[in-house]
């Protein structure tokens, strides 16, 4: 048992009150506990006949979840994997707000250290001295000896370039620097280079995080990154809309567009003239089905990244699960948080750790220049409108419309929402409701959304919703979509993601940005990005007529004081903005 205070969750007191009461025979619980040194888990395995509670190891925990799946006469295990032993002597912090800030806290621990011990900083002297790109100097040159003479060089140079304009090219000083200990990678222009000269003389003399992490944030040191995404079709041209694979590869694509121009304009500003390359792997579909993903065969990744790059990467992006097994091979590591067991094949006992500092979280957005607020009037795209309003409606242009827009995979629940949606007269009588799913010009050969469409097709005919239902095929214009997004806005709809389960929930944020209420399920990424009521709503997809009833008092309350509808517009609109 761990030293200090002990916490019980409020599931485990439940569990431990059926168990007692006679709900099981036999329960295993796990416990959370905090001690001085780090959060842990127990795991108690408690006889109700008896009430004798002995305490499993993680093993045993998961070798009797294993038994529930395969029956006690289970002995069909293959492999133990614990990854523990590679972290026990890593640095981690032990409070709830550092998870996922693991860089701000490794600045926190560096700076309080440079501030107690000068000699800490002699590595971060002994790397600006060796720094270099493709056999070329940056930073320092073996001029700078120590940290005395690294002190004394800043200050000459703060003195020098605060007597030249700010927009000085470094071209016209560059040599000077450079005969004192200065090499390129500092700026481009007088003004860059002092701030980043000031920084450094800052951390040398009274160190702290924030100084630290904004000195090191520009240090050039990324040029050639490789993003691993090897789920589903993945090609530059014509994948958009094939099952599962619709905002995951806009997601990167997205990305990969994004980190371009920021790596342009970072090394710009250094004062370099390197061409940043980002290669993105992913796997080879032998039939590509018309898209562009079976055109290279990389049988050794690793060599051909290599040759490609004439070098190592600096950095590599894993995303979702499957990226980052590649990334990191270890099996297991990313599918639990501490421990995981499929059986007849593998057990976790020690997993991921989210207090290890290696994980940060970035959030993803959407592109701003497409998804913006439909009250923002002088950008919106009106020649779209026609186009628009031919896509969603068929008669009756005055009722309110929800919208919805996924691949048609299962979990997306398409089918779901649209039955929702005909079971519910009084939510037929205020809105009609139009979903972007699907290529219904053409058979799919993927088993999964054949039998979607066909489930489409029959409820279609099952409630009769021709006039009330449009089933629009997947649009790939990505501009007219953010209009669209906007157009629904201006006849005061809402936007409704009924995934069973959804990883993160692009189409969320997208329509949130542009200012649509948004309905999101309550599995997965979108509980983080809305707050129930104030910047959209909550949805069990497993609750049809009460997502129906939610949907019903949204529209009346809107309908009676149509400032109810800018509340929930504003919200998303504010939430996005801060986050």
């Amino acid at each position: 048992m761990a030293t200090g205070h002990l916490t019980c969750s409020h599931s485990f007191k439940e569990r431990l009150d059926e168990a007692l009461a006679g709900s099981y025979s036999i329960a295993t619980i796990c416990i959370f506990g905090w001690s001085s040194k780090a959060w842990c888990l127990e795991y108690l395995h408690v006889d109700v006949h008896t009430i004798v509670i002995d305490e499993l190891c993680v093993a045993e925990y998961l070798k009797f979840k294993e038994d529930l799946v395969e029956g006690s006469s289970n002995s069909n295990f293959v492999l133990e994997l614990d990854f523990e032993p590679f972290n026990t002597t890593f640095l981690r912090s032990t409070l709830n707000k550092s998870i996922g800030n693991g860089v701000e806290f490794l600045n926190h621990h560096l700076s309080s250290k440079l501030f107690h011990d000068r000699e800490s900083i002699k590595p971060l002297l002994k790397f600006l001295r060796l720094h270099s790109y493709k056999g070329k100097t940056l930073m320092l040159n073996d001029k700078i000896r120590n940290l005395n003479s690294l002190q004394h060089v800043l200050k000459k140079v703060e003195e020098y370039l605060v007597t030249l304009t700010p927009e000085t090219p470094y071209s016209e000083f560059d040599v000077k620097l450079q005969d004192i200990g200065l090499e390129r990678g500092w700026g481009d222009t007088a003004e860059s280079v002092l701030e980043i000269i000031q920084l450094l003389l800052n951390l040398l003399d009274t160190p702290d995080p924030y100084t630290l992490e904004k000195f090191l944030g520009r240090i050039p040191m990324v040029f050639n990154v490789v993003i691993l995404s090897p789920h589903n079709y993945f090609a530059q041209d014509n994948v958009l809309g094939y099952p599962d694979t619709g905002g995951h590869v806009v997601y990167i694509l997205d990305q990969v567009r994004a980190l371009d121009n920021e790596m342009l304009n970072r090394i710009k500003k250094q004062g370099l003239n390197i061409k940043p390359r980002i290669l993105i792997i992913t796997r080879l579909l032998p039939d590509a089905i018309g898209t562009t993903c079976g055109e290279r065969i990389e049988e050794d990744v690793a060599h051909e990244l290599t040759k490609e790059l004439q070098g190592k990467p600096n950095l590599i992006v894993g995303n979702y699960i499957d990226g980052n097994c590649c990334l990191f091979d270890t099996i297991g590591q990313y599918e639990s948080h501490t421990t995981f067991t499929l059986p007849r094949l593998y057990r976790v006992v020690h997993g991921i750790d989210v207090f290890d500092p290696k994980f940060n979280i970035v959030s993803p957005g959407a592109d701003m220049s497409i998804y913006f607020p439909y009250i923002e009037t002088k950008r919106r795209l009106t020649s779209f409108h026609p186009e628009i309003e031919e896509l969603l409606y068929s008669s009756d242009q005055s009722k309110l419309i929800i919208f919805t827009m996924a691949t048609l995979d299962r979990v997306k629940n398409i089918t779901g929402l649209v039955e929702w949606y005909g079971k519910n007269a009084r939510l037929r009588e205020l809105v009609n409701l139009v979903v972007i799913a699907g290529d219904r010009r053409k058979e799919s050969k993927d088993l999964e959304e054949k039998a979607e469409m066909k489930k489409m097709y029959g409820l279609v005919e099952t409630y009769k919703l021709n006039d009330q239902f449009r089933w629009i095929s997947s649009q790939m214009n990505k501009v007219r979509n953010g209009e669209l997004y906007r157009v629904i806005c201006d006849i005061k709809g809402a936007f409704v993601q009924p995934a069973v389960y959804e990883a993160f929930g692009l189409t969320v944020i997208e329509a949130m940005t542009c200012g649509l209420p948004t309905f999101s399920t309550f599995n997965g990424g979108p509980t983080e990005i809305i707050v129930h009521g104030k910047f959209g709503y909550h949805i069990d997809p497993y609750n049809g007529d009460h997502v129906a009833d939610l949907l019903i008092d949204f529209f009346e309350k809107s309908k009676a004081d149509p400032s109810h509808w800018d509340k929930i517009s504003q919200g998303g609109l504010k939430r996005i903005h801060e986050k």
